[in-house]
């Protein structure tokens, strides 16, 4: 059998004798490929970029969440139900949709959907919002607990100066009983008949000098029991053994309390803003749409390769076998 050389003339006459089916493939091609484009819906992307910051001031009360753990909440469903509440749009949905990414120290959140730009920029707004209302919440919170915790505490610490007060005012009671009580004796003792009559008599005898030694010994106890008194009413609770540091510790903690309190509701009725909008989804938003050109020089490719192929398919099958 002769070797059959292939010359490149019979490849240009196969293709001339099936040029109508090369050209055919390339139309249907490039005709599924327009049709597929302009049938494609036109897909909007937005973004927006939000920085979380705590004020110091409120730090005492409200450190607020990890930005890890805020956008895992940004994207549970349950979280944006309230965003999508004025919506044509499902919580579900726009849970799939939305996506969440750390950009440093913020949050970036993208928005790509078969929606209107304007949809676009509504939610991704909403979502802006509902991330603030939703860390104001969790401020407030706070500060309601630690207002509570601190009046606790003061409470606490005005019932320990309380029981000081009371331990003083004890005291005081005891030694102004133990003052009249020695008074008492004092005039007993100078009232009694017989030392009446040493006196008159300016005798001193042995039962004399028992009776002067006695009220001696009573008006010496009698002074120091008048000069704790003095002391008490001069000192007052500080009088007693170590209360002036404990006090002084006690006026110093519940002044404390009182100013983070006062600081705390100032924060309650004035709480600041926790996000700053650093990037607005305005302007951002674009269309992904496929590029019609592109489609179109690929159909072309494409439709030209297939439709050679089958042209030399077709030509291989309609030569009658060699026996």
């Amino acid at each position: 059998m002769e070797e059959y050389e292939v010359d490149l003339r019979d490849y240009i006459r196969v293709l001339w004798r099936w040029k109508w089916l090369v050209a055919a493939v390339v139309v249907v091609a490039v005709g599924l490929s327009v049709g597929l484009t302009l049938a494609t819906p036109d897909n909007y992307r937005g973004q927006a970029l939000v920085s979380v910051d705590i004020p110091e001031e409120a730090r005492q009360a409200y450190e607020g969440p990890s930005l890890d753990n805020l956008a895992l909440r940004i994207t549970d469903s349950r979280f944006l139900a309230g965003v999508v509440d004025d919506t044509d749009v499902s919580a579900g949905w726009l849970a799939g949709e939305l996506d969440v990414r750390m950009d440093a120290d913020m949050l970036r959140l993208i928005l790509e959907a078969e929606i209107s730009p304007t949809s676009v920029e509504t939610l991704l707004l909403a979502v802006v919002e509902a991330v603030e209302e939703h860390l104001q919440d969790e401020l407030a919170q706070g500060i309601g607990f630690r207002l509570e915790q601190a009046e606790a505490q003061r409470q606490l610490a005005l019932a320990r100066k309380e029981e000081w007060q009371a331990q003083f005012a004890a005291a005081k009671e005891q030694a102004e009983a133990q003052r009249d009580r020695l008074r008492a004796q004092i005039d007993r003792v100078r009232e009694d008949p017989e030392v009446l009559d040493l006196e008159l008599a300016d005798r001193l005898t042995v039962e004399g000098h028992l009776y002067m030694k006695e009220l001696d010994l009573l008006y010496s106890r009698l002074q120091r029991v008048e000069i704790a008194l003095d002391d008490m009413e001069r000192q007052g609770v500080a009088y007693l053994s170590g209360a002036e540091r404990v006090l002084e510790s006690f006026r110093e903690e519940v002044h404390n309390l009182e100013a983070e309190m006062a600081a705390l509701e100032e924060l309650q009725a004035q709480p600041p803003r926790l996000t700053t909008l650093v990037r607005s989804p305005e302007g951002t938003v674009r269309t992904l749409r496929p590029s019609l050109k592109m489609n179109l020089a690929v159909a072309g490719v494409l439709g030209l390769f297939v439709g050679v192929l089958l042209a030399f398919f077709t030509e291989a099958m309609s030569r009658p076998r060699e026996a």
